[in-house]
């Protein structure tokens, strides 16, 4: 173990310019490097899995990192960093829009929506559509609608809604030691409150999900509305146009009609 913690301190936390040396900053590569350790090094060598707590104290016990702070100072000092930071992601919803594309942490704990933390100078609209293909292998751009999305209130958290993805789209994720599981699950099989029955998921977390459901249903319904009236808006149309032949034909039987009529009815003397 002690190889591959010295391998992941070389290639993320030594030699850091000054700038990156700042308690947050630092703690961004450290959480790199314990990507690096969980995804590559562990799994290719027998050392044992880390969690991020234990992950930074080892680090810093080995290697002196910070040695003011404490590994819970750290971490805290991280999590309030990282909370604001804004995030953006997607909504993939099927073509019935009974199912939506959820994935799990590394552990295939928690349920989540494809997300991530905006960078620098990124759109919202740029970061949601480079998460959803970081996180799952999904390249949604022909779905944006910029107006189409949901957020928390404070905007910490906002999502696009993509609908209309192929189920049968095979999806992988780009990312290393982050993502577990992707699968679509119907809304009516999320775990709440209201939703007592549904017993598929129940070993598992959704996090910020329930925070979603109700205004993407609320979406969803609208959404459903506005498809049914212009599928009846469309049956309701008439094609006037009339092409040269059936015009003519049209004049033809008219003057048939009217002469008839002269031969059977006479004009009054």
């Amino acid at each position: 173990m002690q190889e591959a913690l010295e391998e992941a301190y070389v290639r993320f936390l030594y030699n850091l310019p000054l700038e990156e040396q700042e308690p947050e900053r630092l703690m961004v590569n450290m959480e790199q490097a314990h990507w690096l350790y969980e995804d590559e090094l562990a799994n290719n060598i027998d050392i044992p899995s880390l969690k991020f707590h234990k992950f930074v104290k080892y680090m810093k016990d080995t290697f002196n990192i910070l040695p003011n702070y404490s590994t819970k100072e750290l971490i805290d000092i991280y999590e309030d960093y990282k909370a604001q930071i804004p995030v953006r992601g997607g909504i993939l919803l099927n073509s019935q829009m009974d199912k939506v594309l959820l994935v799990t942490n590394y552990n295939c704990r928690v349920f989540g929506f494809p997300k991530g933390k905006i960078n620098e100078e990124e759109s919202d609209e740029a970061c949601a559509l480079r998460e959803v293909k970081e996180e799952v292998g999904y390249d949604a751009s022909h779905l944006l609608n910029p107006s189409d999305y949901l957020e928390l209130p404070g905007g910490h958290i906002k999502l696009y809604i993509f609908p209309n993805v192929a189920e049968t789209y095979k999806f992988e994720t780009n990312t290393k030691g982050e993502i577990g599981l992707i699968e679509w699950i119907k809304l009516d099989d999320i775990p709440s409150k209201k939703n007592k029955n549904s017993n598929l998921y129940r070993s598992y977390k959704f996090g910020k999900v329930h925070e979603f459901l109700p205004d993407l249903r609320k979406w969803i319904k609208n959404k459903k509305s506005e498809e049914l009236v212009e599928v009846k808006e469309e049956s309701l149309k008439i094609d006037f146009k009339f092409n040269s032949s059936s015009l003519s034909d049209f004049k033809f039987k008219i003057y048939r009609l009217q002469a008839l009529l002269d031969y059977y009815i006479p004009p009054l003397s």
